[in-house]
């Protein structure tokens, strides 16, 4: 029985059996050095096809030949699958191999969801076993309902880093089968009839000859983290190439290896991607340092650990270059056996100590961190978290002082009352500004969206000299303040809204992850009590 969680996880199916049943036909073509084509003109050409497993044990599916076309009509259920193969007669290496293949489903493959949006209910993949009898998928596609009379041709493998599940060890140099497989989509109506494939060609050099300029990707200032050894440390930025420094300081280890983090604002598909920095270690590190080991996490905590350099080949107290030019799992040193390449959420570095406890000093620098990843993932660049609405009770305030006056103590009060905040203030002379703040601990995305911000101004304060304004702070720590209300006598009392696009703000605020939103009450001259302020949780929508 082959391991299958984490296929279970790919599919989020119930779990599930299968047995292998292999073909006893072959391929014409056996030259490792040739191209493979299966273009189904003759009815014999299916011949060799047969099943090879399924997601429920009374799931299956029928081949046959249908007008110069590969046909699979399967009998399924929700969250299944039906896979078939067809025997290579010879061993090949599928680790830069590239496929592609036309595939068409027929009418009863499609469904309307959300009333007006048609959509697939299911996915087609090209399937590869090796010969100990481990599999694995690429890619998962289907055609658009737009065109679902035609075939659609789709890359379905495009070398070892585009797999999308492979059974623990699989081995992709030593692949003796291929086949095509169907998904099954978790929807209450299961797709049934007709799917076609034709024209699939296997080209073993196919994604070794594809040299593609990779594209910086940002390194965030607030995406720094350690493990706190150390009391000190520092954050920069340099465009792309981020700046770290960690000072210590007579600081215990406590046996443990100094890890740094750069936590990335969600995950990021880091196949054929690139990573390098600058490290300055400190000259008294030269006696303590083992090794440094430079790890990826997944969203999930899995590690893969793609760099590793030994203290003999270490330099102390001057910079060296780090970099790790090819971020595929073939090449990584060792790797947890779920581990996603396509979700990783950090990347670590670890300096490794000695398991006693040591008292260390020194500055450690990270210069230049740049990360780099492939442009054919172009959800790495686009952040699909949007903000919910946001509870009035967790719209925290904080008085912001001048100084510290001895025996200070604020005597504002504030409250909720029908999801409004309600600020009843009492200004001291120490006394500068008072936040209402809102921390996403994951960035939001407001590119593209309207923000209303309504509130209640008590009418004797309208002439107070106090000033209202929201500001923005992203991911890089820049931030934004746009004006609400300045209470010099105008017609601000009452209630009031105030409507801003995300469109209008500055280029330089990074509104694909936004990380907090603040109202801001500015004290000015005003002294004494001031009325209760009132603030609508602000409200967030598509800009039409």
């Amino acid at each position: 029985m082959m391991k299958t969680s984490t296929l279970r996880s790919v599919l989020k199916a119930a779990s599930f059996c299968f047995s292998i049943l292999w073909s006893i036909y072959s391929l014409a073509q056996t030259d490792p050095s040739s191209d493979l084509v299966y273009d189904f003109s003759e009815p014999s050409s299916v011949e060799s096809w047969e099943f090879l497993s399924s997601g429920y044990p009374d799931s299956n599916v029928q081949i046959s030949h249908e007008n110069g076309s590969l046909g699979l009509t399967p009998s399924w259920r929700a969250n299944d699958y039906v896979f078939t193969t067809t025997p290579l007669n010879a061993t090949y290496d599928f680790s830069q191999a590239k496929v592609h293949g036309a595939v068409k489903f027929d009418e009863k493959f499609f469904t309307l969801v959300y009333d007006d949006f048609e959509s697939s209910l299911a996915r087609a993949t090209v399937v590869l076993v090796d010969t100990d009898g481990r599999w694995a998928l690429g890619e998962f596609h289907s055609p658009v309902p737009e065109n679902k009379s035609e075939f659609s041709t789709f890359t379905f493998l495009q070398g070892e880093d585009s797999l999308v599940y492979a059974d623990p060890g699989f081995d992709m140099t030593n692949v003796n089968a291929f086949g095509m497989g169907l998904l099954s989509i978790n929807y209450d109506i299961v797709a049934a009839g007709l799917a076609q494939f034709d024209d699939i060609t296997i080209d073993f050099d196919g994604a070794a000859e594809e040299s593609t300029a990779l594209i910086d990707f940002p390194v965030y200032v607030s995406g720094w983290e350690h493990n706190h050894i150390a009391r000190l440390w520092s954050t920069s930025k340099k465009g792309n190439k981020g700046k770290f420094s960690i000072f210590y300081n007579d600081d215990n280890t406590y046996g443990q290896n100094l890890e740094i983090y750069q936590n990335l604002p969600r995950t990021v598909n880091f196949t054929k991607g690139q990573i390098s920095f600058d490290l300055l270690l400190p000259s008294t590190f030269g006696t303590i340092v083992n090794a440094i080991g430079v790890v990826l996490v997944d969203s999930k905590g899995n590690r893969a650990e793609t760099y590793t350099l030994n203290a003999p080949n270490m330099l102390f107290g001057t910079t060296m270059n780090i970099a790790i030019d090819d971020l595929s799992r073939n090449k990584f040193i060792s790797m947890d056996p779920d581990f996603d390449l396509a979700k990783v959420r950090s990347i670590l570095v670890e300096l490794r100590l000695p398991s006693e406890n040591l008292t260390i000093s020194g500055q450690v620098v990270f210069d230049y961190f740049h990360l780099q990843v492939h442009p054919k993932f172009e959800k790495n660049f686009f952040n699909p978290l949007r903000p919910s609405p946001i509870p009035a009770d967790v719209l925290y305030p904080q008085v912001l002082l001048d100084d510290v006056p001895p025996n200070y103590e604020s005597l504002h009060e504030f409250s909720v009352n029908n999801n409004d905040v309600v600020a009843n203030l009492n200004w001291q002379d120490a006394e500068a500004e008072i936040h209402l703040s809102h921390f996403w601990e994951r960035p939001v995305n407001l590119s593209s969206l309207e923000v209303t911000q309504r509130f209640y101004v008590p009418p004797r304060e309208a002439e107070s000299g106090m000033s209202l304004y929201l500001k923005l702070v992203d991911i890089n720590m820049d931030e934004v303040e746009i004006p609400l209300a300045t209470l010099d006598g105008g017609n601000t009392r009452g209630w009031t809204v105030v409507k801003f696009s995300s469109a209008d703000l500055p280029d330089d605020l990074n509104l694909n992850y936004i990380n907090e939103y603040i109202i801001i009450i500015k004290r000015n001259a005003t002294y004494g009590h001031a009325g209760a302020f009132r603030f609508n949780p602000p409200v967030f929508s598509i800009t039409r």
